[in-house]
């Protein structure tokens, strides 16, 4: 294990930034694995998957636009940026992820209460329609 002195030593030299943001491109590589189902670059041979890495090529996103939640696509590309300096930082990503789960979460809200509205208005309609057959049937005096 590495000493603190030795870890504000590469700090200092910027390679903790640059080891960061290579354990974030790792990282957003497997977010699509695991989406998709399927390694970056599945349909390459092993040697033609490492040519593209080295020409700093990025993984087709393989999957329906539906299966990546809202932004996460966007995100793991901006964590693919070709300059490590550019990439997103840990700290960010954490809150672009709280950002999209609170989309998620008002998106959930709102398809629960027009779900619970559609379920009120049908058991109404259901009600309506049984007391109009039940007053029809009633014989007129």
């Amino acid at each position: 294990m590495r000493s603190r002195s030795h870890l504000m030593e590469e700090k200092g030299n910027g390679v903790l930034h640059i080891l960061q943001s290579i354990h974030v491109y790792a990282l957003m590589l497997s977010v699509p694995q695991m989406i998709e189902g399927c390694p970056p670059f599945s349909m390459k041979q092993e040697i033609e998957v490492a040519k593209a890495y080295v020409a700093n090529e990025r993984p087709p996103f393989s999957a329906s636009q539906k299966l990546y939640a809202h932004g996460l696509r966007e995100l793991i590309e901006d964590c693919w940026e070709e300059q490590p300096s550019k990439r997103l930082t840990f700290q960010r990503i954490i809150i672009r992820l709280e950002e999209i789960s609170r989309i998620l979460l008002h998106r959930r809200r709102w398809k629960a209460c027009a779900l619970n509205f559609f379920q009120k208005l049908k058991a109404i309609l259901k009600f309506d329609h049984s007391n109009s057959k039940s007053r029809s049937s009633r014989p007129t005096v």
